[in-house]
């Protein structure tokens, strides 16, 4: 879940508070993961986001 925060070099930069609901639990980490790496595109170069989708 926290994997685009490292990648990024940004996990002591943001706090991050999620609320899921539904699906089981490897649906709503992978959910989780996805909506921080978008979220994260406003704060980083267009490069990284290149790196990102890989």
């Amino acid at each position: 879940v926290i994997f685009p925060l490292i990648f990024t070099g940004m996990e002591s930069s943001v706090d991050v508070e999620v609320t899921t609901e539904g699906g089981g639990p490897t649906g709503q980490s992978t959910a989780i993961r996805w909506g921080i790496a978008w979220g994260l595109r406003s704060f980083v170069d267009p490069k990284m986001i290149e790196k990102m989708r890989i």
